[in-house]
């Protein structure tokens, strides 16, 4: 197990919790290409990107440490036996955004290698649904149902907007619905894509 870097500051509210890994393809040679979304910092909406990432060879498995580790990523200090300034992460750099070439579900979701130079590329439809906050008096208030805590019971306890008493599952955009696949053909071969440097 190996340490994939996440920037939280590229994320909504700065944090890496935001940020979400689709799916990945190996290329052969410790090489990846991984579909990396969340809701960025500006406007908190999905974005979907391709990055190609490598597994270094002096990456730190990372698979007998404990939670402690996330711990000492937060704080940039030693957390048990786990300090982060010690471990070498994959590299990755952006390979495609694919919101700048015309993506319009929200995310991204499968990948696979179709051949030697093209990819296939699948959305998470959701079922087109999403999620609505209402007040006492039954009116929606602005806001995500992912901000809200709620106890064993359900009523909401912290982190909704002031007046939210509950929420429903509501039809979504009818641009989350339909199921879309991309072939991306490149002109290189996908096995030959290097991370710069390298």
């Amino acid at each position: 197990m190996y340490a994939y870097p996440i920037d939280g500051s590229q994320y909504d509210k700065d944090r890496t919790g935001n940020a979400k890994l689709g799916d990945m393809v190996s290329l052969g040679g410790g090489r990846f290409i991984v579909i990396e979304q969340g809701a960025r910092k500006s406007d908190a909406k999905v974005f979907n990107k391709l990055m190609l990432v490598e597994l270094p060879a002096n990456a730190t498995n990372i698979a007998a440490l404990d939670h402690n580790l996330e711990i000492s990523s937060i704080t940039q200090a030693v957390s048990g036996a786990a300090d982060w300034s010690t471990v070498v992460p994959m590299k990755k750099t952006e390979l495609l955004d694919l919101n700048a070439l015309g993506w319009l579900a929200e995310k991204a979701e499968g990948l696979t290698l179709v051949d030697e130079n093209t990819l296939a590329l699948v959305n998470d439809n959701d079922f087109g649904l999403s999620t609505m906050l209402f007040d006492a008096a039954g009116q929606r208030v602005a806001g995500s149902m992912e901000d809200c805590t709620v106890d064993a019971a359900g009523a909401i306890v912290s982190g909704c907007p002031a007046g939210v008493v509950g929420a429903r599952i509501t039809r979504g955009s009818d641009a989350e619905r339909p199921t879309r696949i991309w072939l991306l053909r490149f002109e290189r071969k996908l096995a030959e894509l290097r991370l710069p440097g390298t």
